[in-house]
């Protein structure tokens, strides 16, 4: 192709007044150096050609305490993207999905080790939460975008989340 019949598109930064006609701006937000972890649930999100509402949700976190928490989509499952850092994610399958009680079991967790610039799409009724920096990693940020953050019936206000503590006040580390 001759130099004649290239076009010369111009370049600009999303500041651009014409950025917000294609597209919506999202920031990451300013952690509170305060906390150790931080998680901001749908912070942003968008609805995909079948009319799917999206949900990007997201996390920063230098925090290696001992945890209870866990959680699992009923609904959706849940891409994770690892921006920054290694982080290690406990997991464990959900035997009842239609069981609101059922809490996970301490027997099949596993931690699972994700570094920077992978990706893994957790299946829905799988128990997690958010994990822990890996040792040598000073801190983790990922994403997870998933359906299931924006208000509704469920637990908390959500339609497709299911939170539960280990039984018995019993907290968790990985044994690293």
């Amino acid at each position: 192709m001759s130099d004649e019949n290239i076009i010369r598109i111009p370049v600009v930064s999303k500041d651009d007044p014409s950025f917000a006609l294609v597209a919506t701006r999202i920031d990451l937000p300013q952690r509170d150096s305060a906390r150790l972890s931080q998680f901001w649930p749908a912070l942003s999100g968008f609805t995909i050609g079948s009319g799917n509402a999206v949900d990007v949700s997201y996390l920063e976190s230098t925090s290696r305490a001992p945890s209870r928490a866990f959680d699992r989509h009923v609904h959706s499952d849940e891409l994770f993207v690892c921006l920054e850092g290694e982080f290690l994610i406990p997991m464990a399958p959900c035997h009842s999905p239609d069981d609101p009680d059922e809490e996970p079991r301490v027997d099949e967790l596993r931690c699972y080790h994700i570094k920077a610039g992978e990706l893994f799409v957790l299946k829905r009724n799988t128990w997690h939460n958010g994990g822990w920096p890996a040792p040598g990693a000073e801190k983790m940020r990922y994403l997870m975008i998933l359906s299931g953050h924006r208000t509704g019936a469920g637990h908390g206000g959500r339609e497709d989340h299911v939170m539960k503590d280990l039984p018995e006040g019993q907290g968790m580390l990985p044994n690293v």
